[in-house]
């Protein structure tokens, strides 16, 4: 994604969403904004943007990923859930290949403010049967102490609150971005990272995504100027509605 067109100029105006009283690093984080629709499919080995900022990631082709995002007061199991939307994401591999990565990543600018900190991250996630781990990485580089691994037991099929904090005090500034992931597959073959924590397919669900300074607070729901910020990044343009202006 990147600036086009109007939002780049709106959001200059806003001005750094990290100085506007929020705490929370992450963009549509409770997956509420879904520009390009709200069924993506994932089929391919690489990256798709699903909700706006937010990335699909599967290292092997043989995978399916499929995103939708929901809408539910009270999400099944999680009755104190502040969020209205979460995000579903149900995968199958045919192959169960060993070899596979899959991950749910999302960019953040700014990495200036988070050098130096402890960085923490909070987020509700609901396992399908039979997934009992998941992993949290923050990533500017391929090593410590540039990147940051956490790994946490889950509960299949329940709703649950999964926080931690991350060391970023030592990090160094050798990249734009830093990445946030939350790693849900990850083969015993594969070669980018040593954490292997099976394929566990089946359907996952997000919500009340969260990554801040210092420890871990509750969630805090998007104003309204989220979609304006996302629009920096990628927003639509019905083309029909255009009119052409001549003197």
């Amino acid at each position: 994604d990147t600036a086009t067109g109007w939002g780049s100029t709106v959001f200059e105006s806003l001005g750094n969403i990290h100085t506007q009283g929020k705490r929370n690093y992450l963009l549509n984080s409770d997956f509420q904004i879904c520009q390009r629709g709200d069924t993506i499919n994932h089929t391919w080995a690489g990256k798709k943007y699903t909700a706006d900022r937010w990335l699909s990631h599967i290292t092997n082709s043989t995978g399916s990923l499929d995103y939708s995002r929901e809408e539910n007061t009270t999400p099944e199991g999680y009755q104190d859930s502040l969020s209205t939307n979460f995000l579903r994401v149900t995968y199958t591999d045919p192959s169960a290949a060993t070899d596979t990565q899959v991950s749910l990543l999302q960019l953040i600018e700014g990495k200036h403010t988070l050098i130096g900190d402890n960085v923490s991250y909070s987020f509700r996630v609901k396992p399908p049967p039979g997934a009992d781990e998941i992993v949290v990485v923050m990533n500017r580089g391929d090593t410590a102490p540039d990147k940051a691994t956490d790994r946490i037991a889950v509960v299949p099929g329940n709703w649950q609150e999964v926080k931690g904090t991350l060391d970023y005090t030592a990090a160094t500034l050798t990249s734009d971005v830093i990445t946030f992931g939350v790693f849900i597959a990850v083969g015993s073959d594969y070669s980018g990272d040593d954490i292997d924590i099976g394929i566990q397919e089946g359907t996952w669900e997000f919500s009340n995504m969260k990554v801040e300074i210092g420890v871990p607070t509750p969630f805090e729901e998007p104003d309204s100027a989220e979609l304006l910020r996302c629009r920096r990044y990628y927003q639509r343009i019905n083309l029909t509605d255009l009119q052409i202006l001549g003197m």
